[in-house]
């Protein structure tokens, strides 16, 4: 899988292309970016209510067994699975 891509769209063109119900002004840290990596802050669109909104979300796979107080004190990479160790690695279990 590649983990990276390039967002390059206004926030007034993302409002008309997902015709976004929310929020009704730019969300603070949305700009272009050419080389978005995993663990850039991001935006993505959600339903809400009757309609559709943006968030800024990092993404990537936590695994069930990581306990949540444990992810602000060590980063943990899920982005890459390993053919040799994806079915012993308990994270993707």
């Amino acid at each position: 899988m590649c983990g990276r891509y390039t967002h390059l769209l206004t926030w007034s063109k993302i409002v008309e292309l997902y015709r976004l119900t929310l929020p009704d002004e730019e969300p603070k840290g949305l700009a272009p970016n050419y080389n978005v990596a995993p663990t850039t802050v991001m935006p993505i669109i959600r339903p809400a209510g009757n309609g559709r909104e943006l968030v800024m979300a990092g993404w990537g796979l936590v695994p069930f067994w990581l306990k949540l107080q444990d992810l602000g004190k060590q980063p943990y990479s899920t982005i890459n699975a390993r053919a040799e160790t994806i079915r012993t690695a308990p994270t993707y279990r």
